[in-house]
């Protein structure tokens, strides 16, 4: 616990305020989904994962399909990111905004759909 606190007390202001960004990028997010998309949280995968199995067990009220679209979406961008960005640690250099800029593209493509469809 001691060393992640020094860790955490040396990381500089711009990583926080980077946190704080994506937080509220996911919030948002799980707010659009939450609307739009029966009432899932998809920055979450343990709720749709959930669902799904209440799906394939038989539970008609559940759309299956659509659930197993967000867990499988999930997993990929989980191993995509897992590919560009191979280790845990953080490490200055990295291409953690090539990540970030595939992230925004996924997430702008949905909201220009949207936006033709009003």
């Amino acid at each position: 616990e001691r060393t992640l606190q020094r860790v955490l007390s040396r990381l500089p202001g711009w990583v926080w305020f980077g946190a704080g960004v994506l937080a509220c990028v996911a919030g948002a997010v799980n707010a659009v989904a939450l609307l739009g998309l029966d009432h899932q949280a998809v920055s979450h995968v343990t709720g749709s994962a959930t669902r799904l199995g209440l799906g394939l067990a038989g539970d008609s009220t559940v759309p299956a399909a659509r659930l197993a679209g967000l867990v499988v979406a999930f997993a990929a961008g989980a191993l995509l990111s897992g590919l560009l960005i191979p280790s845990s640690t953080l490490v200055f250099g990295r291409i953690y905004g090539v990540a970030l800029l595939i992230e925004a593209a996924l997430l702008a493509i949905p909201a220009l759909w949207l936006v033709t469809l009003v």
